[in-house]
């Protein structure tokens, strides 16, 4: 059973974040998956300590740290040129970031973000294509560069 904290939409899906009772932890449900569900007439107390911006806030997406991280922070560098510069420069998409301009006329930046996980981040980066370069961590580059490898063989 869960015991349901809050309902986000994050990318055009909807998630529901709540205690998990039969693992006994927090977790993250994708509404979409879920089948069956029923109201129970148990009631029970958010916890005091849960908000939605602790429990996000080292992601870039839904996807939240895994435990074998422990608490790692990933300092993200991306390079953004053309018309990614400008969109990217347009929008908040994380709290922590911070943009540097690299051509005075904006078509170069620098997109500054702190993490817990790299797991959203790196389709995120893919997602620009050519404009987009990570700068580092290396496992960010890597993961990038392995999907991007991988893609290109798919179309030879």
């Amino acid at each position: 059973s869960l015991r349901p904290y809050h309902l986000v939409e994050i990318d055009g899906g909807w998630y529901v974040i709540g205690h998990d009772v039969d693992r006994d932890a927090r977790r993250t449900f994708a509404v979409p998956r879920m089948s069956n569900a029923r109201i129970l007439k148990r009631r029970f107390v958010r916890p005091d300590d849960f908000t939605l911006d602790a429990h996000l806030g080292g992601s870039f997406g839904i996807w939240r740290a895994h435990d074998a991280e422990d608490g790692k922070t990933f300092h993200v560098r991306l390079h953004f040129t053309g018309y990614a510069a400008q969109t990217v420069s347009e929008r908040r998409w994380h709290p922590s970031q911070q943009i540097k301009l690299l051509k005075k006329d904006g078509s170069a930046i620098e997109l500054r973000i702190e993490l817990h996980t790299l797991e959203d981040v790196g389709r995120w980066v893919l997602s620009w294509g050519r404009c987009a370069k990570v700068i580092e961590p290396p496992a960010l580059k890597k993961r990038v560069a392995e999907e991007m490898e991988a893609t290109l063989k798919q179309y030879r």
